[in-house]
């Protein structure tokens, strides 16, 4: 059970096999070979909780888990969420029951974490006591203030050109959680065999946004992994968009092989049933995982109403073993429907591009 924070709201507030609940209690577990059945009750829950999170952990990768489904019923209707097939990841946020108006939906997430129980609790604010490798959250950030409708002159797309360069140490081998806040900052982390690089694109408040995933492969080939392209491990250029969020909350794209590429973006797009509301009131971020502790976190600061779109980060793989995540925080024309462009040379042009249209 999760409060506003995004955080759990105490010890009591988890349910698992050592501690099921009961009949009178918010949650209450019954457990049976193959089938493990949460009963919520959202109506005994505290008034603070505004979310329930359904996760699964083990001792080994959670894909040696065959046929592994959600099913949600209430009131005589039913739902399957499928698990995609994962890698190595030990731990999975599957489902997620939320607030909806005056009722609760439920909606998939199958978000995984290759360190297992102790990232996929420090996630939800639980100390653990193991070195930090989860991603960090944070609180979602106040509703945007009215804004005054837009001027009619409209000013040409912006280019941005690859971050100048920085003082930058060499990517440690160890555990690390980095923070980019600036434009122009960049960190390295290790690219390690077998594992993908997951990078994800979260935000705490109301809409919907869209992850897309720009990238040019090795021999200079661009394209656009999204919700109508999500791609497959076994297609190249080896990325896959884990499907498409239609509520707050995450979408996550895989990196299956990054030596088959030179650069990855981490942009995106807001409906346009979002109204206007920049990408900053969202609390977007960007955040990449090497699968083996070391995570760097691209934020935004500028309140940039009137564009449908931003690039938050860039992916450089061109230094073997490594790769050079910066924030770039550049924005799409005012109310431009099109796409921003990656080029070979890694620089992105805004608003040059595909229309999109959501």
């Amino acid at each position: 059970m999760i409060g506003p924070a995004g955080k759990v709201l105490s010890d009591a507030s988890m349910v698992f096999f050592n501690q099921p609940g009961g009949p009178s209690d918010p949650v209450e577990l019954s457990m049976a070979t193959k089938l493990w059945t949460f009963d919520i009750r959202p109506s005994r829950a505290p008034a603070e909780v505004e979310k329930f999170y359904l996760t699964i952990a083990g001792e080994g990768p959670v894909r040696d888990v065959k046929g592994l489904v959600v099913e949600a019923r209430s009131t005589g209707q039913s739902i399957q969420l499928k698990a995609p097939e994962f890698n190595e990841e030990k731990a999975v946020i599957l489902a997620e029951v939320y607030r909806h108006s005056s009722g609760w939906k439920i909606r998939s997430i199958m978000q995984g974490f290759n360190g297992g129980l102790g990232p996929l609790a420090r996630h939800f604010g639980v100390d653990v006591g193991e070195p930090q490798t989860a991603i960090e959250t944070t609180s979602a950030p106040p509703p945007p203030a009215p804004v005054a409708p837009p001027p009619a002159a409209v000013p040409a797309a912006p280019v941005a050109a690859p971050p100048a360069p920085v003082p930058q140490a060499a990517a440690s081998a160890g555990p690390s959680s980095i923070n980019l806040s600036k434009k122009g900052e960049r960190s390295a982390i290790n690219l390690v065999n077998d594992k993908p690089i997951t990078a994800y694109l979260k935000w705490e408040s109301r809409g919907d946004l869209d992850l897309y995933c720009l990238w040019v492969d090795v021999a200079g080939h661009a394209g656009m992994t999204y919700y109508r392209r999500l791609g497959s491990p076994g297609e190249a250029p080896h990325v896959q968009l884990l499907g498409d969020s239609t509520e707050p909350g995450v979408e996550t794209v895989l990196i299956h092989k990054p030596e088959a590429l030179r650069y990855a973006t981490i942009a995106a797009y807001s409906a346009l049933s979002n109204g206007v509301g920049s990408f900053k009131s969202f609390g977007a971020r960007a955040v990449v995982d090497n699968g083996a502790g070391q995570v760097v976190t691209c934020g935004l600061n500028e309140k940039s109403s009137f564009s449908y779109w931003t690039v938050i980060a860039l992916i450089d793989f061109t230094v073997k073993g490594e790769a050079r995540v910066s924030q770039v925080e550049s924005y799409g024309k005012r109310f431009s429907e099109r796409a921003p462009v990656l080029s070979p040379d890694g620089s992105i042009k805004m608003s040059a591009g595909v229309v999109e249209f959501k």
